[in-house]
């Protein structure tokens, strides 16, 4: 589901338990939070939604990738190629940052 989508989805729901004329700062802040919760948003973003950013002249920063072939799902650590505007790899359906270690955890 696109954001714009889960916003608006949101908002319908803020509306059917608050009504429009009803609603409290502190009903509103309530309700994003239990809405977060219940609704946890995934590391994954889909090639369609945004690349990774370019962090090199033609190259993005490494990422995780998740690509198929056949019924399979793999996973994969790339880069996108700006220049060619591809991956390596075909059928690349989403991808997430690599996020650092934590400091101390290169033992």
């Amino acid at each position: 589901m696109k954001r714009e989508e889960e916003i608006n989805r949101a908002i319908r729901e803020l509306y059917e338990l608050y009504g429009r004329n009803e609603i409290t700062l502190e009903g509103i802040i309530r309700w994003a939070i239990n809405y977060a919760d219940a609704h946890p948003q995934s590391p994954w973003i889909s090639v369609e939604e945004r690349l990774p950013e370019r962090v090199e002249k033609y190259q993005s920063a490494d990422v995780l990738v998740r690509y198929r072939r056949g019924c399979n799902e793999y996973y994969f650590v790339t880069r996108y190629d700006y220049e060619y505007k591809d991956w390596n790899i075909s059928n690349v359906t989403h991808w997430m940052p690599i996020t650092p270690l934590p400091k101390g955890g290169e033992k």
